[in-house]
């Protein structure tokens, strides 16, 4: 083979080596960085007031639940103490029957009691969940609950700081090494440059036509046997430096990949801690906003069970009053 053949098998071995040792990559520190969507998060946190927000939240909609319950109650007592009292009625005034009885047109609204009871029972058992789920999760909530500026910088980096003597060192060898083999590469180019160059201004047409530019590149350098050692010893350097990434890349990888699995074991921390804090503050922000809609509903529906009460019991006044009338004891004194 051609010394200027061999020459370029030695350069794009010498890239090939740098690409497989994914050097670039090693070496770039960027990846420190937080992803932005997890940073935007911690700060929507931080403004959201963290867990103890959260504890609050659950404290107000827990209250309004309470609220809530003694309304459903005061509306199956409301209604059950009507139909109760209609029930004495009867006892008490046989002779009633022309009023229907309670129980035969209450159903409507004891299906609607029964029914708003269940949704918040649902609720409340959803409030018990995330109670549940508070405690569950609290060392997350508490962590991503620092602020994030403090999460931030409690994240593992991959710097050489982070590495241990052995790990360092081999970091110190391989920048300084990468350095030596760029310089080869570069030096090697010059030299090519400068015997295209000298073909150029010493070769005839006649052989530019005879010899490819391989060959013509090789009749060059055998006027320039300087040249020749020249690339012959950056060869060999090339080589040493090789040997050298060969020898120390996979110390630092371990490193890194040690540095890389705590980084990303804190990502997932956080990552599992700003999720759990996100979903119990949206249940517990619409938990809140669904008990005082619901509250608006109990209240509307109280007002139906209590005009229901006050019509029965105006309906069964009308009538002991109409036992009592002069007409009444007229026809009770007509009666045999």
């Amino acid at each position: 083979m051609m010394l200027l053949g061999i020459v370029g098998n030695a350069t794009q071995s010498a890239q090939s080596v740098v690409t497989d040792l994914d050097l670039d990559n090693l070496l770039n520190t960027s990846k420190n960085e937080i992803p932005k969507p997890i940073e935007d998060r911690l700060r929507e946190i931080e403004r959201n007031g963290g867990i103890n927000e959260l504890k609050s939240l659950l404290e107000r909609v827990c209250a309004q639940a309470q609220v809530n319950r003694a309304i459903c109650k005061e509306l199956s007592t409301t209604l059950d103490s009507e139909e109760r009292s209609d029930r004495d009625f009867r006892i008490q005034y046989p002779q009633s029957s022309r009023i229907v009885e309670s129980s035969k047109i209450n159903s409507q609204l004891k299906q609607q009691i029964h029914t708003l009871s269940n949704q918040l029972e649902g609720a409340c058992v959803t409030n018990k969940t995330v109670e549940t789920k508070i405690i569950t999760h609290e060392r997350a909530l508490q962590f991503v609950s620092q602020g994030s500026t403090k999460i931030l910088s409690l994240c593992p980096q991959l710097g050489k700081a982070a590495l241990s003597n052995e790990e360092q060192y081999a970091f110190n060898i391989i920048i300084e090494t990468r350095a030596n083999l760029d310089n080869i590469l570069k030096a090697r180019e010059t030299t090519k440059n400068y015997i295209s160059d000298y073909i150029s201004k010493n070769v005839s047409d006649v052989e530019r036509a005879k010899y490819t530019d391989l060959q013509l590149l090789e009749r060059a350098l055998q006027l320039h046997n300087s040249l020749i050692r020249e690339i012959q010893e950056s060869i060999q350097k090339q080589e040493n430096c090789i040997k050298i990434l060969l020898d120390n890349t996979p110390k630092l990888k371990s490193g890194y990949g040690r540095l890389v699995t705590e980084r990303q074991e804190f990502l997932k921390a956080v990552e599992t801690g700003v999720k759990a804090f996100q979903d119990i503050f949206d249940t517990l922000r619409n938990g809140s906003v669904w008990h005082q809609q619901f509250q608006e509903t109990l209240i509307s529906q109280l007002e139906r069970v209590k005009q229901f009460d006050k019509t029965r019991k105006a309906e069964k006044q009308m009538f002991i009053e109409s036992l009592t009338s002069p007409s009444a004891r007229v026809v009770r004194a007509l009666v045999p």
